[in-house]
Protein backbone atom coordinates (compact mmCIF):
# COMPACT_ATOMS: atom_id res chain seq x y z
CA UNK A 1 0.00 0.00 0.00
CA UNK A 2 3.21 1.91 0.78
CA UNK A 3 3.94 1.83 -2.83
CA UNK A 4 0.67 3.04 -4.45
CA UNK A 5 0.78 6.16 -2.02
CA UNK A 6 3.84 6.96 -3.35
CA UNK A 7 3.00 6.65 -6.94
CA UNK A 8 0.11 8.80 -6.28
CA UNK A 9 2.19 11.51 -4.16
CA UNK A 10 4.58 11.70 -7.10
CA UNK A 11 1.92 11.54 -9.83
CA UNK A 12 0.22 14.75 -7.77
CA UNK A 13 3.59 16.33 -7.67
CA UNK A 14 4.08 16.00 -11.18
CA UNK A 15 0.45 17.62 -11.94
CA UNK A 16 1.40 20.88 -9.47
CA UNK A 17 4.31 21.41 -10.96
CA UNK A 18 6.65 21.38 -8.30
CA UNK A 19 10.44 21.76 -8.90
CA UNK A 20 9.42 22.34 -12.77
CA UNK A 21 10.63 25.60 -14.50
CA UNK A 22 8.69 28.30 -15.60
CA UNK A 23 10.42 28.73 -19.01
CA UNK A 24 13.93 28.11 -19.65
CA UNK A 25 15.48 26.41 -16.75
CA UNK A 26 17.99 29.08 -15.30
CA UNK A 27 21.71 29.29 -15.61
CA UNK A 28 22.44 28.59 -11.92
CA UNK A 29 20.30 25.36 -12.23
CA UNK A 30 23.16 22.40 -11.31
CA UNK A 31 20.66 19.29 -10.63
CA UNK A 32 16.45 19.17 -10.30
CA UNK A 33 14.91 15.92 -9.02
CA UNK A 34 11.57 16.78 -9.18
CA UNK A 35 10.10 13.69 -7.79
CA UNK A 36 8.68 12.39 -4.57
CA UNK A 37 10.98 14.21 -2.09
CA UNK A 38 12.96 16.08 -4.69
CA UNK A 39 15.17 18.75 -3.91
CA UNK A 40 17.23 21.04 -6.40
CA UNK A 41 21.24 22.10 -6.44
CA UNK A 42 21.86 25.28 -7.97
CA UNK A 43 24.94 27.94 -7.52
CA UNK A 44 24.66 31.74 -7.06
CA UNK A 45 27.91 33.35 -7.47
CA UNK A 46 30.21 35.82 -4.95
CA UNK A 47 27.39 38.28 -4.18
CA UNK A 48 26.16 40.94 -1.24
CA UNK A 49 23.78 39.91 1.06
CA UNK A 50 22.38 40.92 4.29
CA UNK A 51 24.14 39.39 7.06
CA UNK A 52 21.74 39.24 10.62
CA UNK A 53 23.45 38.23 13.66
CA UNK A 54 22.27 37.02 17.26
CA UNK A 55 23.79 39.83 19.55
CA UNK A 56 24.98 37.24 21.79
CA UNK A 57 27.69 36.66 18.86
CA UNK A 58 29.30 39.96 18.99
CA UNK A 59 28.66 41.13 15.04
CA UNK A 60 26.77 43.63 13.61
CA UNK A 61 24.57 42.76 11.25
CA UNK A 62 24.64 44.46 7.76
CA UNK A 63 25.58 43.85 4.20
CA UNK A 64 28.39 41.68 3.48
CA UNK A 65 29.90 39.53 0.66
CA UNK A 66 30.10 36.14 0.82
CA UNK A 67 31.62 33.74 -1.70
CA UNK A 68 30.45 31.92 -4.13
CA UNK A 69 27.79 29.00 -3.00
CA UNK A 70 25.89 25.69 -4.04
CA UNK A 71 22.75 25.19 -2.60
CA UNK A 72 21.04 21.66 -2.09
CA UNK A 73 17.43 22.02 -0.93
CA UNK A 74 14.05 19.73 -0.39
CA UNK A 75 10.77 20.76 0.77
CA UNK A 76 12.44 21.05 4.70
CA UNK A 77 15.88 20.70 4.62
CA UNK A 78 18.63 23.16 3.45
CA UNK A 79 22.06 22.60 2.93
CA UNK A 80 25.14 25.06 1.79
CA UNK A 81 28.63 25.23 0.87
CA UNK A 82 30.86 27.39 -0.49
CA UNK A 83 33.44 27.69 -3.75
CA UNK A 84 36.84 29.07 -3.74
CA UNK A 85 36.46 30.59 -7.07
CA UNK A 86 33.93 32.99 -9.15
CA UNK A 87 33.11 30.39 -11.68
CA UNK A 88 29.72 28.24 -11.84
CA UNK A 89 30.83 24.78 -10.65
CA UNK A 90 31.25 21.39 -12.59
CA UNK A 91 30.21 17.73 -11.12
CA UNK A 92 33.65 17.72 -10.14
CA UNK A 93 34.13 20.58 -8.40
CA UNK A 94 35.22 20.70 -4.74
CA UNK A 95 32.98 22.04 -2.64
CA UNK A 96 34.00 24.06 1.32
CA UNK A 97 32.57 24.21 4.20
CA UNK A 98 29.77 27.65 4.06
CA UNK A 99 31.69 29.91 6.47
CA UNK A 100 28.72 30.87 8.41
CA UNK A 101 27.12 29.78 11.86
CA UNK A 102 24.43 27.55 11.90
CA UNK A 103 25.45 24.85 9.53
CA UNK A 104 26.65 21.01 10.32
CA UNK A 105 29.35 19.84 8.86
CA UNK A 106 27.78 18.01 6.54
CA UNK A 107 26.19 21.33 5.36
CA UNK A 108 22.67 20.75 6.57
CA UNK A 109 21.32 23.98 7.74
CA UNK A 110 19.93 24.86 11.35
CA UNK A 111 16.90 27.24 10.47
CA UNK A 112 15.76 27.70 14.16
CA UNK A 113 12.16 29.29 14.24
CA UNK A 114 12.36 30.15 10.76
CA UNK A 115 8.78 28.72 9.43
CA UNK A 116 9.35 26.98 6.25
CA UNK A 117 6.66 27.19 3.81
CA UNK A 118 7.06 25.48 0.59
CA UNK A 119 3.96 24.58 -1.20
CA UNK A 120 4.07 21.37 -2.72
CA UNK A 121 3.40 23.49 -6.65
CA UNK A 122 5.98 25.39 -6.34
CA UNK A 123 7.97 26.41 -9.34
CA UNK A 124 11.91 25.79 -9.39
CA UNK A 125 12.58 29.63 -9.79
CA UNK A 126 10.30 30.08 -6.60
CA UNK A 127 11.82 27.55 -4.95
CA UNK A 128 15.43 28.79 -5.17
CA UNK A 129 14.40 32.13 -4.17
CA UNK A 130 12.02 31.27 -1.56
CA UNK A 131 15.20 29.03 0.30
CA UNK A 132 18.25 31.83 0.37
CA UNK A 133 15.40 34.49 1.57
CA UNK A 134 15.30 32.35 4.09
CA UNK A 135 18.63 31.61 5.09
CA UNK A 136 19.67 35.03 4.25
CA UNK A 137 17.22 36.19 6.17
CA UNK A 138 17.44 34.63 9.73
CA UNK A 139 19.98 35.21 12.49
CA UNK A 140 23.23 33.45 12.39
CA UNK A 141 23.49 32.39 15.96
CA UNK A 142 25.72 29.74 16.87
CA UNK A 143 28.36 27.16 15.66
CA UNK A 144 27.09 23.39 15.26
CA UNK A 145 29.14 21.80 18.04
CA UNK A 146 32.95 23.60 18.27
CA UNK A 147 33.35 23.11 14.57
CA UNK A 148 34.53 26.36 13.56
CA UNK A 149 34.13 26.31 9.50
CA UNK A 150 36.81 28.96 8.23
CA UNK A 151 40.47 28.36 9.08
CA UNK A 152 40.53 31.96 11.39
CA UNK A 153 37.65 32.66 14.07
CA UNK A 154 34.74 33.44 12.26
CA UNK A 155 33.62 35.93 14.59
CA UNK A 156 36.27 38.10 14.30
CA UNK A 157 36.11 37.11 10.14
CA UNK A 158 32.53 38.68 10.19
CA UNK A 159 33.11 41.92 12.39
CA UNK A 160 35.67 42.44 9.28
CA UNK A 161 33.26 41.61 6.69
CA UNK A 162 30.39 43.54 7.65
CA UNK A 163 29.56 46.42 6.25
CA UNK A 164 32.71 46.83 4.21
CA UNK A 165 33.96 46.74 1.00
CA UNK A 166 36.23 43.46 1.40
CA UNK A 167 35.45 40.67 -1.05
CA UNK A 168 35.22 37.67 1.08
CA UNK A 169 38.66 35.94 1.60
CA UNK A 170 38.13 32.34 0.02
CA UNK A 171 41.94 31.47 1.00
CA UNK A 172 40.22 31.23 5.03
CA UNK A 173 37.36 28.76 3.42
CA UNK A 174 38.06 24.77 4.78
CA UNK A 175 37.47 22.61 2.28
CA UNK A 176 35.23 19.53 3.12
CA UNK A 177 34.53 15.84 1.40
CA UNK A 178 32.07 16.46 -1.50
CA UNK A 179 32.14 17.71 -5.02
CA UNK A 180 29.09 19.01 -6.76
CA UNK A 181 28.16 15.47 -7.99
CA UNK A 182 28.07 14.39 -4.30
CA UNK A 183 25.47 16.36 -3.77
CA UNK A 184 22.65 14.64 -6.46
CA UNK A 185 22.06 11.71 -4.43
Amino acid sequence: MLGLSSIFQSAQEFKTGFLRCKGVMPNKVLFVNPEQGGYAVWYTPPQEVPLYFSTALGVKSGKGKVPAMVWKAGREELSVFALKGHRKPVANTALCHAPFFNVYTDGKVCMGTVRIAIGRETRLEDFMTLWENYFWNSYFSHLMGEFNPVTENIVQLWQKQVDTDRVFPCQLLKPNRYTVKNLFI
